[in-house]
């Protein structure tokens, strides 16, 4: 069901930077490229109401009508004017969201926070969690802020260009916070003018005590399994539901095959980004291993 979801998703997101870890050598070749692929700034809309009562006085001249009016309307002036500057610089402002649901209760309030920039050859729309864990949520800012930094150095597309602008877009899905680890699906999409977006979906998972980014290994010392066995259980159950479509390579015992990788409480979770062991149509593929430690 969430491989369907993320699917989905791939029309309006994509890309991984350098910044966050390599996904397989299935994916190496968009990886060498620049391609790549959510601080939500709320425009939050501000309602003004200009009450004015006008009375029923005789003998009124046109001078006293004038000079109130002069003063209203700049008044409104003003309003308008100051109103279209607060609107244009917006966007750039930074806000903290409201608390987000995830799948374990804890002491923890995570917030969100979003990067909303425009112009015109480049969008970005990208929200990202934060956990109240100064380190950790240090880090993956700045993993978000590198895949952006990186997107708008890409050059502004040809006038032919189907589209104008390039667009990145992101956001998260499979929030856990568990009593040692907390974890992220953080999913970013880059759209330049091909045929479709392509979606890379990068898993962040952190120790809590130390604020240390979880790596391959550790996924597969929670699991109790090498790399090598790994690779055939998930070989197996890919086969069985792509069939001879399927890539091999992608699910070989190569290591990073495994890098993007999601916690819960029950379960690791390895993510295969499109087009590493099968064709885009097919979308990203999950293999899930329950955990032993």
């Amino acid at each position: 069901m969430r491989a369907a979801k993320r699917q989905n998703a791939n029309r309006s997101l994509e890309y991984p930077p350098r910044a966050l870890r390599p996904v397989t050598s299935a994916v190496s070749a968009f990886q060498k490229s620049t391609f790549f692929t959510s601080l939500r700034f709320q425009r939050l809309p501000t309602k003004l109401y200009l009450l004015q009562r006008w009375g029923a006085i005789s003998q009124i001249t046109t001078t006293d009508i004038l000079k109130p009016m002069s003063r209203i309307f700049g008044f409104v002036l003003a309003i308008i004017v100051l109103g279209g500057v607060g609107y244009a610089l917006f966007p750039y402002l930074r806000t903290t969201q409201e608390p987000v649901e995830v799948k374990v209760s804890s002491e923890l309030e995570v917030t969100t926070e979003t990067i909303r920039e425009e112009s015109e050859t480049h969008r970005v729309d990208v929200t990202y969690p934060q956990f109240g864990i100064p380190a950790i949520d240090a880090d993956i800012k700045k993993k978000v802020e590198a895949a952006v930094s990186e997107f708008q150095a890409l050059p502004e597309n040809p006038p032919e260009s189907v589209s104008a602008q390039h667009t990145l877009d992101g956001s998260f899905e499979d929030l856990y916070i568990g009593p040692d680890v907390v974890s992220l699906a953080l999913v970013l999409s880059q759209y330049t003018g091909g045929a479709h977006p392509l979606t890379i979906i990068s898993g962040l998972n952190y120790e809590r005590a130390t604020s240390r980014q979880l790596l391959p290994n550790d996924a597969f010392a929670m699991i109790g399994m090498s790399v090598e066995e790994i690779s055939e259980a998930a070989t197996v159950e890919l086969k069985a539901k792509l069939g001879d479509s399927m890539f091999d390579e992608g699910a070989n015992s190569n290591p990073e095959n495994f890098s993007s990788f999601t916690l819960s409480a029950d379960e690791v979770t390895f993510i295969f980004q499109a087009y590493q062991v099968a064709a885009y149509a097919t979308g990203p593929q999950e293999v899930s291993f329950p955990r032993t430690l």
